[in-house]
């Protein structure tokens, strides 16, 4: 009875497995570093399908637009985990109806009735 319990737990464990389905979701790996604004397709696979204003910073950067911006505080702000990050406006003035998002096909197709976790990281800031 010992060693039927021990496989059923190990046929459990391997039949329920996470997988991260996003490519490249921390934007470390890029073609070259950010030296200017809009440069998030550096960051390959990601987009931004609504303009080329999208920013892709990473420390590796020089441009003082392109590497880890600062807080109001003159603080830099550094990303959660590894050297890069992506900022876009999700909502500009009650007068203007400007957004930016950014996407990227999955590593493989959602199914159909499952349930998936999603977690991510934001930081809002206000710029004057």
């Amino acid at each position: 009875m010992k060693y039927l319990i021990t496989i059923v737990l190990l046929v459990f464990t391997l039949s329920s497995f996470s997988q991260n389905l996003v490519p490249n979701y921390s934007f470390e790996y890029y073609s070259s570093c950010p030296t200017g604004p809009g440069q998030l397709p550096l960051a390959y696979p990601w987009i931004a399908p609504t303009n080329n204003n999208v920013e892709y910073f990473n420390v590796c950067s020089s441009s003082i637009s392109s590497s880890m911006p600062q807080d109001i505080n003159g603080f830099y702000l550094y990303p959660r985990t590894g050297d890069a990050c992506s900022a876009f406006w999700t909502y500009n003035t009650p007068d203007d109806n400007y957004r930016e998002y950014i996407q990227v096909q999955l590593l493989s197709s959602l199914a159909q009735s499952s349930c998936y976790y999603i977690e991510y990281y934001v930081l809002f800031f206000e710029v004057h």
